[in-house]
């Protein structure tokens, strides 16, 4: 006769690691984290939408002041001008003091026509690139000098990146030029003009160079109004302004700016 089976020897069995109290506590404060974490990040994008609405709406209010500003300290003063010119031309009878006056009205429109289109170029979000800044300067200078009958000589790379500009980069940078080439047509005399322009390691640079009179900078006051101007330009954009001249030689501006990082993102 066989007796009850009775147990000798037993063999403990640990659970498995997910069904012990320590995985499911670890399982439990990770889900958890999870959780606040993707409930954040949700909460964040409608937060960082807002963000960059509002910026896109200040950069627009600072711009239309710019341009009101533009509108008003520029062409307004030119109508004003215009305006008055003309009452004197209508009260004239001498045809020679008349026809002065009409000669000056001429030109008061021609800048107008000139200071609006610059304003126009200066809105257009298209002209916001590297490669529509360059094209644009060289032709404005190119054209500028060939009307006062100074030969020009420039060297532009052949390819430029079409990096985005902001339009008060651009906007500076294009009216330190205006002011450099109206100061050589107006005050240096010279026959020739070297422009140059650059893009590389992450910076633009532009040199001006003209065989003028030249002048002592020591001796103007406060760089003058136009050279003070340019340099407070550059320095607002963080970028670095030199000007050299000697009496007989002819003057040298040169300056440079922090390119904009390529977006690589898309």
């Amino acid at each position: 006769n066989w007796g009850r089976p009775c147990l000798w020897i037993s063999f403990p069995f640990p659970p498995p690691f997910y069904a012990t109290r320590w995985f499911m506590a670890v399982a439990a404060v990770s889900l958890v984290i999870i959780t606040i974490v993707v409930v954040k990040q949700v909460q964040r994008i409608p937060y960082q939408a807002r963000i960059r609405e509002m910026e896109r709406q200040f950069a627009i209010e600072k711009e239309r002041s710019r341009i009101s500003k533009d509108m008003h300290d520029e062409v307004g003063a030119s109508l004003t001008r215009i305006s008055i010119l003309s009452e004197l031309a209508k009260k004239q009878r001498e045809p020679e003091k008349a026809q002065q006056l009409i000669d000056q009205i001429s030109e008061i429109s021609g800048g107008v026509v000139d200071e609006m289109s610059e304003i126009i170029w200066a809105m257009n979000p298209r002209n916001d690139t590297l490669d529509s800044f360059t094209s644009y300067i060289r032709q404005h200078a190119s054209s500028y000098l060939e009307s006062a009958e100074i030969e020009g000589f420039f060297n532009f790379p052949r390819e430029i990146e079409s990096l985005h500009m902001s339009s008060e980069l651009r906007r500076n940078l294009f009216l330190t030029v205006k002011e450099a080439f109206h100061n050589i047509v107006k005050h240096s005399g010279a026959g020739k003009v070297h422009m140059s322009l650059y893009a590389d390691n992450g910076r633009l640079g532009i040199t001006i160079e003209d065989d003028g009179v030249g002048f002592n900078i020591g001796q103007v006051n406060s760089w003058g109004n136009g050279l003070s101007n340019m340099h407070k330009r550059i320095e607002e954009l963080g970028g670095i302004f030199s000007i050299d001249s000697v009496v007989g030689r002819g003057t040298l501006i040169e300056f440079s700016v922090k390119l904009p990082q390529k977006d690589n993102s898309h």
